[in-house]
């Protein structure tokens, strides 16, 4: 009979991609689990990035079947992004042929968790809590105007080159006080969150208000293409990134809005008929302790035809140690993003 650790380590895969939507590195989780009940929290966490450092946890709960085959439960938070809250559930691969592992029956199963803290009644307070603050935001959403050209954060982000028919493509509005929301989709789930900039002493905060755990992974902000038939797509890794793009891109653009979900929305996209596929990836050299992250998850990315598009800098412009196409546009201009942006 299984323990709940066999039954992680033989769904690793599984157990990391859960933990990777909220920042963890379940990578070296997996060799430093916290002992069942318990949470690990703050800088004991391992991180996929230094900006989550102290502000993920892990619950490990071990749970029985009636019949005593135990199974795990492992909960992962941050509270970076509004508050992200994703699973991995052990029971899921009980009915599953694992090699030996006790196929069981859901309804006849019985849970007994060893920490009662969390039950099915906190389990519901938690989901009923985050459904209160979805509505909330959507309500604000469709309260706000479509944003104008003359918003501050696009006239600092973009310096006048934004457009009327640039914003068309896209679905962000601007709320009373300058906070910008757009919606965010996911090729299986639809529309399944928000995403929030919101803007302290030139500073951009962002969040992510996710209606359903475990959708955040291959979810995207979507820049339309200017016609209706398009045969290229670009996924990118920002939102002003997708909109310096899409200046001289013309076909549909999906932003990631992190490095890490580049190759969730690349797989998710991977049933459209369009023929070619363009990651425009950040140029993060300026890392040497963890590399250049930008290009090396748009190469993990790629799948077989793919392009890479990363951007190159003057000597000038390298002296304020620039990143992606946004950076491009800043400081060198229209005319260079123009140079290294592909032509459809």
């Amino acid at each position: 009979m299984y323990t709940a650790l066999d039954i992680i380590r033989i769904h690793q895969h599984e157990f990391i991609m859960a933990s990777n939507q909220v920042g963890i590195d379940g990578s070296e989780l997996l060799s430093n689990m916290p002992p069942p009940g318990a949470m690990l929290k703050g800088n004991s966490v391992p991180v996929l990035e230094s900006k989550y450092r102290g502000t993920c946890s892990v619950l490990f709960y071990i749970n029985r079947t009636r019949s005593g085959q135990e199974y795990p439960y492992v909960q992962f938070r941050t509270f970076k992004h509004g508050g992200i809250v994703s699973e991995f559930n052990g029971f899921t691969y009980l009915n599953s042929d694992t090699s030996g592992t006790e196929k069981i029956s859901h309804q006849y199963s019985k849970v007994v968790r060893i920490n009662q803290k969390h039950n099915t009644t906190t389990r519901y307070q938690e989901d009923k809590a985050k459904l209160q603050r979805y509505h909330s935001i959507q309500k604000q959403y469709y309260a706000a105007k479509p944003i104008d050209i003359k918003h501050p954060w696009l006239a600092r982000r973009l310096n006048g080159y934004a457009t009327t028919s640039l914003l068309l493509r896209t679905d962000i509005r601007s709320t009373g006080n300058g906070d910008l929301y757009v919606p965010l989709q996911n090729a299986t789930h639809g529309h399944v969150g928000y995403h929030k900039i919101f803007s302290k002493n030139q500073q951009d905060y962002k969040r992510h208000l996710i209606l359903k755990s475990g959708c955040l992974n291959g979810s995207y902000v979507e820049i339309r293409g200017k016609t209706a038939s398009q045969h290229s797509v670009a996924i990118c890794e920002g939102l002003i990134t997708g909109l310096s793009i899409a200046l001289v891109w013309h076909g549909p653009i999906y932003v990631a809005l992190t490095a890490n979900n580049l190759a969730h929305v690349r797989k998710s996209l991977n049933g459209q008929p369009s023929t070619n596929v363009y990651l425009f990836t950040d140029n993060d050299q300026w890392k040497p302790n963890v590399g250049n992250v930008g290009v090396l998850k748009a190469r993990q990315a790629m799948l077989s035809g793919d392009h890479i598009v990363i951007p190159q800098f003057s000597s000038t412009s390298l002296l304020h140690k620039p990143t992606d196409f946004n950076d491009l546009l800043l400081l060198e201009g229209l005319k260079q993003l123009v140079k290294q942006v592909p032509t459809l």
